[in-house]
């Protein structure tokens, strides 16, 4: 035999020997995740009925396990690689998608221009994930995706590792439910919500990569808290206005963007995060055509439904606030995780801290640092005032996008459509139109509405139910013994949400009567038509 056909196979044989061990491998360990992880509900149907049983506070701790087995599940299969492998990799992919597929940085922006992208603000639990999923519907959108949760660079190589992955577990018995076209399955943020892999995510952990991002130089020395020896509280350090710079993050994150257009085949890039909110200035400097749309609620609903969440993640996750505040958020923890209780953050997480993890600075939850706002949540911290915690956050947090958008010149009807939820419920056909038509995303009535049932609103509106139980908290007994505090420091908030409707800019029925979207035509979006509340 020749020398060269030799050669060659024998490197034949040797690679297809590497793959088989790797499919050998990678089998394995699917079946010691299966042994190891906690159990799936025994049906999808079993889970669903269960969260249409009663509300996650309401139940026992077995009744919770069968809504959120899977996120526990799925939760410990994704902990077991340590973060700093996911870095590695996950840079290690970004530079062979750019090159291998996109043959470098002049050819991707060449063909992949960022234009108008989409900025979806609010609050937490102030609707923003419904609304960003509403909008990414639309054919030309693309967004970050649960899939994209610890690796966002390389969007389409991860998502294609992600599927072979899939291939795996389908070969060894597991279900497919958080597949791109799988059911899905519940989050504590989610409201009842089934989400896929494919849904988008707000991606926090891309700010990982910023030189100042929530987490950079945090003092949680729990001694310290509310001290002014603590700089944080004396600090604007998590606001990123017009005049911060990162060139290497603004050339990653735009790349990545990029990256991930391609990928979806999509026009326009949207990025929902409750956090941006802090990060205006810097948004409009990096995407100066970006859209801005910012949604709110009655802020006493928001503050209540914020510690349910809060509450939420930390009992999916087995863990106890406490514990984790007065260890400057690190507590003890033994060497393996297999030396710790299977229902404990430490096993589910394979010891892993879940902020440094996730980095959704949810686990205990970490509050942005502004003045005047850190220094007096972390005072009610420290006095155990929860409920008062949260309403300054809530306050905080529209105070600044407020600020950002009148020192940014961010105006409505020209770069900023605002919203509110409970409007949204009231007539989500009116309010989607008004909306899509600021976008400049053309639609037809049947496309909105279309849209509209793929999130639960049938015919174009929301279901009784869902109306009712937005309204059903009672407002007056809903913090306790912080009531009347937390009703004070949401006041300003609550007037600016009472006196929505006068705005004259209010969207009505017969600017969408003159405006909106006909049964047979798209919608046109001049720059002189008037959307929004105006606020």
């Amino acid at each position: 035999m020749h020398p060269l056909i030799s050669a060659l196979l024998c490197t034949f044989i040797a690679l297809v020997g590497l793959f088989a061990g790797l499919v050998y491998f990678l089998i394995q360990n699917e079946r010691k995740y299966q042994r190891e992880a906690p159990p799936l509900p025994k049906t999808h149907k079993e889970m669903v009925d269960m969260a249409m049983k009663k509300p996650d506070e309401e139940m026992t701790d077995e009744e919770y396990n069968v809504k959120y087995g899977a996120l526990r599940h799925e939760t410990y299969r994704v902990s077991s690689i340590p973060l700093a492998l996911y870095d590695k990799i996950d840079l290690f992919l970004h530079y062979t998608e750019l090159y291998l597929i996109h043959h470098g940085y002049a050819n991707l922006e060449k063909n992949f221009p960022i234009v108008k992208p989409i900025i979806v603000l609010g609050d937490f639990r102030s609707g923003t994930s419904n609304l960003e999923r509403l909008i990414a519907h639309h054919k030309d959108i693309a967004a970050f995706s649960y899939t994209h949760a610890f690796l966002w660079h390389s969007p389409k190589l991860f998502d294609l590792f992600v599927d072979c992955m899939g291939y795996i577990r389908k070969s060894q018995g597991a279900p497919q439910w958080m597949a791109p076209n799988g059911p899905g399955m519940y989050y504590p943020h989610t409201s009842n919500v089934l989400l896929n892999r494919r849904r988008p995510m707000e991606v926090e952990i891309a700010w990982k990569s910023c030189k100042s991002n929530m987490n950079t130089n945090r003092n949680n020395n729990w001694d310290e808290l509310d001290s002014d020896k603590n700089e944080d509280n004396n600090c604007n350090a998590d606001l990123l206005t017009e005049d911060f710079d990162d060139p290497h993050f603004e050339k990653l994150l735009k790349t990545s963007i990029r990256m991930l257009l391609s990928h979806y085949k999509g026009k326009r890039f949207i990025w929902k995060n409750p956090l941006n909110g802090f990060r205006i200035g810097y948004l409009k400097k990096l995407f100066p055509d970006a859209k801005f749309v910012h949604i709110a609620r009655n802020p006493v609903k928001t503050c209540k439904s914020q510690i349910i969440l809060e509450e939420g993640n930390l009992r999916c996750f087995y863990m106890n606030e406490k514990e984790f505040r007065e260890n400057n958020m690190y507590p003890p923890r033994p060497k393996s995780h297999y030396d710790a209780p299977r229902k404990s953050w430490v096993y589910l997480l394979h010891g892993q801290y879940p902020n440094d993890l996730y980095f959704q600075l949810w686990y205990p939850r970490v509050f942005p640092r502004t003045i005047p706002e850190y220094k007096q949540i972390t005072r009610y911290l420290k006095q155990g005032k929860k409920a008062c915690a949260t309403a300054q956050a809530v306050a905080q947090h529209e105070r600044v996008v407020l600020e950002s958008f009148e020192r940014c010149k961010i105006e409505e009807g020209k770069n900023l459509f605002t919203l509110f939820h409970e409007d949204l419920l009231d007539n989500a056909t009116l309010v989607s139109t008004k909306l899509f038509q600021f976008l400049e995303l053309p639609l037809t009535k049947p496309q909105l509405i279309e849209i509209l049932e793929k999130e639960d609103f049938p015919n174009g509106q929301a279901r009784i139910k869902r109306v009712e139980s937005m309204s059903n908290i009672d407002n007056e007994a809903a913090f306790g013994d912080e009531t009347s505090t937390v009703r004070q420091i949401l006041e300003p908030a609550m007037q600016r949400f009472r006196k929505r409707k006068q705005n004259p800019n209010f969207y009505s029925v017969d600017s969408y009567n003159n405006n909106g979207v006909s049964s047979s035509t798209t919608t046109n979006v001049s720059s002189a038509t008037t959307v929004g509340n105006g606020f």
